[in-house]
């Protein structure tokens, strides 16, 4: 099907071609409805890649109440702040489709990580995207209607699933947006009078995407544009990368012989 949905990246397509040895030592990992994934003890020594699971980040509060800033499938990564050697991360993931996750074991990612400016690249784009739905998140749930937060985010699910039938309750819309059911229940009964989605108990069949994306807040285009930008194409060809790899062994090599703490300007100039 392709109906203009955002795509997210082949990552694990570039981990097979360019870091045979982290590809080889995956794991397919298995995820049900609503798991809550703990991240502050799996990523000390694996990273996820989402395959066909979806899930939401969010954050606990003290009074038991909770929200959720950004929705991730196909290709997303969790984890990466291991990487940098930050504290874990202070929010949670959710499972909001079952489906399955690829485990790349951390040591292994961290020993590529050094040498591969492709790989640097690429989970920074991850933690971009993240980026950009936590702060568009904030702004939406400030200044727009529940009803084009609400198109906004069956958007979002369209896009991660690529299809017209999704599978998701008005409970869990209200948790990814932070409202009442009652506010989402009214909101939902909008979008069908304008022929825009129909709905039935667990599910939500979208008729017209594009009358969603005309009643959905600004939000959702920087969203999308930052899937399309940081993820569906390839940041380098496979040549490239290895020239690029090769370069970068160079330099530090070079900055290892000056003998120096810092890389001197003339040796900057070199870097891929």
């Amino acid at each position: 099907m392709n109906d203009g949905f955002s795509r997210h990246p082949d990552f694990m397509g570039l981990i097979q071609k360019e870091f045979p040895l982290l590809y080889q030592q995956r794991h397919r990992r298995s995820l049900r409805h609503r798991e809550r994934l703990d991240l502050s003890s799996v990523t000390r020594k694996n990273i996820y890649v989402l395959d066909t699971a979806i899930v939401s980040l969010g954050a606990d509060l003290s009074d038991g109440r909770s929200a959720e800033v950004a929705i991730l499938g196909s290709g997303a990564i969790l984890g990466v702040c291991q990487l940098y050697r930050w504290s874990a991360p202070p929010y949670f993931a959710t499972v909001r489709q079952a489906g399955d996750v690829w485990e790349l074991d951390l040591a292994t990612l961290k020993a590529e990580f050094a040498n591969s400016p492709v790989l640097i690249e690429q989970l920074g784009f991850a933690m971009e995207h993240i980026f950009v739905q936590a702060t568009r998140s904030a702004i939406c749930n400030r200044l727009h209607h529940i009803d084009q937060q609400l198109a906004k985010t069956l958007l979002l699910y369209q896009d991660l699933t690529a299809r017209h039938d999704l599978q998701v309750t008005q409970q869990e819309l209200a948790e990814l947006l932070g409202v009442r059911r009652e506010g989402v229940t009214q909101a939902m009964g909008k979008l069908q009078a304008m022929g825009a989605i129909e709905t039935s108990r667990g599910r939500i069949y979208v008729h017209h995407r594009q009358q969603l994306e005309q009643h959905a807040c600004e939000c959702y285009r920087p969203i999308s544009a930052s899937v399309h930008s940081s993820f569906t194409a390839e940041p380098m060809q496979a040549g490239v990368c290895r020239a690029s790899q090769r370069r970068f062994k160079n330099t530090m090599s070079a900055a290892d012989k000056a003998k120096t703490p810092e890389i001197k300007p003339a040796l900057i100039s070199a870097l891929p």
